[in-house]
């Protein structure tokens, strides 16, 4: 019984399937990626770039001073797909109309789900 109840943890933690578990659990380390992106992207002037930062794929882009929006990939499980969280300074710009996106994020075509935090939201792709 209790084996039973702590099966779903267990599992998303395994996979580190992105949601607000995983997001309590690691938000320092996504955050300390997002602090150091904005600082180099700042510094070099790239508007747009790709690095791995303690083990994650960060994709970024800076569309003024102050606005960025970084994917970090947290999980990929190879032609299953790929999960991560989407930052943003501001809202998220939504696609309509597309079957395969609904934001525009940098690093892969990203459908966007449930915000975790204040510039906080997941993302999932599914077409590995």
């Amino acid at each position: 019984m209790i084996v039973a109840a702590f099966t779903p943890v267990l599992w998303t933690l395994y996979w580190h399937i992105p949601g607000r578990l995983d997001f309590s659990l690691h938000h320092h380390r996504y955050e300390k990626v997002v602090d150091e992106l904005k600082a180099r992207s700042s510094h070099s002037g790239e508007q747009s770039g790709q690095m791995a930062m303690y083990g994650i794929d960060a994709y970024y882009k800076r569309l003024s001073t102050n606005h960025y929006t970084i994917t970090l990939v947290t999980a990929d499980w190879g032609h299953v797909g790929s999960a991560g969280y989407l930052y943003v300074d501001q809202s998220p710009v939504r696609i309509t109309g597309d079957p395969y996106q609904n934001v525009d994020a940098p690093g892969d075509l990203w459908m966007c789900g449930r915000q975790v935090a204040p510039h906080w939201w997941v993302i999932s792709c599914h077409l590995h």
